[in-house]
């Protein structure tokens, strides 16, 4: 990053936050170990409070100028949750979730996230909070025409039937995902006119089933040290 665009980060993050009357403070990361905070969200995510967590986290950070990656801090969230406050604040030693974080890490890379927050509707992409109602309104529309069984796409020359969407939400590290009910595989031959994106080439059963998976996901991402 130029020093223009982060001074000018600066500058924006600061106004925009003054505009809806937020208190703001800019943290200082010292050796920062991010296993810390991210591993206790997969640990809070595993007792349903993901979402919590996550809240408590960025509060901590961008308003009180705390310290998320210390093992304290972590473990002074575990009162308002309702959690031990040692399975928190040791969630970075857990073999188990280390492997969980190590998964959900390749899953972003695959969907090509770079900052949070994150949306992913298919092969459509949406970056920043002032993208969101863009983002949900694709989700909209789409969710009103599952409704009649069938619904065509822009640059989609057939109309295929959907399931009811449903919502998972997975542990991530700090990403909570959202996954949309898979669609049948297209007829063969037929063309979505748009590139699988590089999917295919992790897919475990060839191109074809990458992209229709892909097609079929809505997926956001958020994080507490972003």
């Amino acid at each position: 990053m130029s020093p223009e665009k982060h001074r000018y980060i600066l500058q924006d993050v600061r106004r925009l936050a003054g505009e809806r009357g937020l208190e703001f403070t800019w943290p200082v990361d010292r050796e920062p170990v991010w296993e810390v905070p991210h591993l206790g969200y997969l640990a809070a995510a595993r007792h349903g409070v993901g979402a919590q967590y996550i809240a408590l986290a960025a509060r901590a950070r961008w308003e009180l100028g705390l310290d998320i990656c210390d093992r304290t801090v972590i473990a002074g969230f575990a009162a308002e949750l309702g959690l031990d406050a040692e399975e928190l604040a040791t969630a970075s030693d857990d073999s188990g979730l280390r492997a969980e974080g190590v998964r959900v890490l390749l899953e972003i890379q695959r969907d090509g996230v770079f900052g949070v927050p994150f949306f992913v509707d298919h092969f459509d992409k949406y970056w920043g909070v002032d993208r969101l109602p863009a983002f949900a309104a694709a989700l909209a529309a789409k969710t009103a025409a599952d409704l009649t069984g069938s619904r065509t796409t822009p640059g989609t020359p057939f109309p295929y039937p959907r399931r009811p969407s449903t919502t998972v939400t997975r542990a991530g590290a700090a990403e909570p995902v959202s996954r949309a009910g898979r669609i049948p595989r297209p007829p063969h031959g037929a063309s979505s006119g748009r590139p699988c994106g590089g999917r295919c080439a992790v897919a475990p059963r060839g191109p074809g089933r990458a992209a229709a998976r892909s097609r079929s996901r809505s997926r956001s991402y958020s994080c507490p040290g972003r």
